[in-house]
């Protein structure tokens, strides 16, 4: 019997929820990460290698950034030699891994035969686009969606009835992808080989791990054609700013200790969390018949995730999303009730509301005016060849017109490598500037792109009372003083 009582009305909120998922990628917004992972990707594309000009002077990025994500930054590459400039090239590899990921959930769900069978596929599609940081995540320039459309496809194999030796090298193989993507992909590594240890004979765990590793060895192609590639990769790796709280037992602990805030960070993240947990309590007395590979496969992803990760933030569930949806399908469909309780429909609902919502400020966010217009309107005021600090979204379309450009987050992270750390000041940054010969520093207000340019007598009227923030640069109070470049 079904579990909602107009299946009509289902169909129009997927249709819908589809709809506004399928308006947030019109104009959408550039991103620093998009930006971030399109520079190393063009280097590739150039030179061969992955470096970083932006990053010119932390950790030598500017001649070899050996800690990327390979395969990731490799499609990036290959998309960018097609989609030249384009922030829409930038961004496909989020949206054709997605559509990957959305496939193969659709041929699970079907696999599994519930009943009945068109409910539970537009409860999937509800709760996949109903999410507001997976529609997010979908058009971004980042390399999770690849990272967790590789690990689902590994962990459907190994929970396919029929195990043979081809398909659980197969499934290694995807993990090991996985980990080419985004080093977090050892999580499935890791979670696949304890799910075969514990539901099938030892040598299958073996092979998936053996499949696994040799596909994950892959990953330092590059580190064995460079002098000291090792040497050189463990020092960019042990002082990457984005690894410092993997280092240490009190940094490990703290992050550790906030793991479970990946589950509540926002509203979005916090309605999931909770609608799985209401339904896992609506049918607590029946969970002994779910399925043991996916309860497994879950336990084991969690558990190795909250050992590795080196920072407890909301933007990580993404890598558990599919997982808790097909838990919560499993949980629904497997022994089906005749109805769902009040509180159920109303977290669903509020479940729902909060996608709308997330969606929906995307889409507001996108009727901003365009930077990259913004950028190639003002580009006839720049001098040719100036040498400046930019923001990261500057990269699109205006990148290879300015072969010397720094970005602002490059000095942020450079004062937090001193020894002790330094907090970022106006002062310090314009000695960082004026050592990097740095002649023209554009500003992002809102919408609004702001350039200031030395006097011809060297000196500028240059606003020095900043606001830093540690992931992001804000300004948000000024002064006008004479300052000597």
């Amino acid at each position: 019997m079904p579990l909602f009582r107009s299946f009509f009305a289902l169909r129009f909120l997927a249709i819908g929820l589809i709809s506004v998922a399928v308006c947030t990628y019109y104009q959408r917004y550039p991103t620093d990460d998009d930006a971030w992972f399109a520079e190393e990707s063009y280097w590739l594309l150039q030179d061969g290698k992955v470096r970083s000009e932006f990053f010119r002077g932390l950790l030598g990025w500017e001649k070899h950034y050996l800690v990327n994500h390979k395969l990731f930054i490799a499609v990036g590459a290959l998309l960018l030699s097609v989609f030249p400039d384009s922030v829409y090239g930038a961004k496909l590899p989020g949206l054709l891994f997605f559509i990957l990921l959305l496939s193969v959930m659709i041929y699970e769900v079907k696999r599994r035969r519930y009943s009945p069978i068109n409910e539970p596929l537009l409860l999937l599609l509800i709760l996949l686009f109903g999410h507001a940081l997976m529609v997010k995540m979908s058009f971004e320039n980042r390399p999770e969606m690849m990272l967790i459309a590789f690990g689902f496809c590994s962990f459907c194999i190994i929970r396919s009835a029929r195990l043979r030796w081809q398909t659980v090298a197969l499934g290694g193989s995807l993990a090991g992808l996985a980990a080419l993507s985004h080093l977090n992909g050892i999580i499935f590594i890791l979670a696949g080989f304890m799910t075969l240890l514990l539901t099938q004979p030892y040598r299958y765990a073996l092979l998936f791990a053996l499949f696994a590793g040799l596909t994950g060895s892959f990953y330092f192609y590059d580190v064995l054609t460079v002098p000291n590639g090792f040497e050189t990769w463990w020092f960019q790796f042990r002082n990457d700013p984005a690894t410092q709280n993997a280092f240490g037992w009190q940094a490990k602990l703290a992050v550790m200790l906030s793991f479970p805030t990946i589950f509540v960070e926002s509203p979005e993240q916090l309605s999931l969390t909770v609608l799985l947990i209401g339904v896992l309590w609506f049918k607590r007395k029946q969970l002994s018949y779910l399925d043991k590979t996916l309860v497994i496969y879950s336990l084991s992803l969690l558990f190795s995730f909250w050992f590795i990760t080196k920072r407890a933030s909301g933007i990580y569930q993404v890598l558990f999303i599919p997982f808790m949806i097909l838990l919560i399908l499993e949980t629904v469909y497997k022994k089906p009730e005749k109805s769902i309780p009040a509180y159920l429909k109303m977290v669903f609902f509020l479940y729902v509301l909060v996608g709308v919502a997330g969606n929906a400020m995307v889409i507001h966010s996108n009727r901003r005016e365009y930077l990259p217009n913004t950028y190639a309107e003002l580009r006839k005021n720049i001098p040719a060849h100036t040498a400046g600090v930019v923001p990261l979204t500057f990269f699109f379309n205006e990148y290879k017109h300015y072969p010397t450009l720094l970005c602002y987050t490059n000095f942020d992270l450079q004062m937090l490598q001193r020894k002790p750390a330094t907090v970022p000041d106006s002062h310090s940054f314009f000695q960082w500037a004026a050592a990097n010969h740095a002649h023209l520093f554009c500003l992002i207000m809102t919408s609004t792109a702001l350039f200031i340019f030395p006097k011809k007598e060297r000196n500028a009227l240059i606003p020095i009372n900043w606001i830093f923030l540690t992931d992001a640069l804000r300004f948000m109070f000024w002064q006008t003083v004479e300052f000597n470049l």
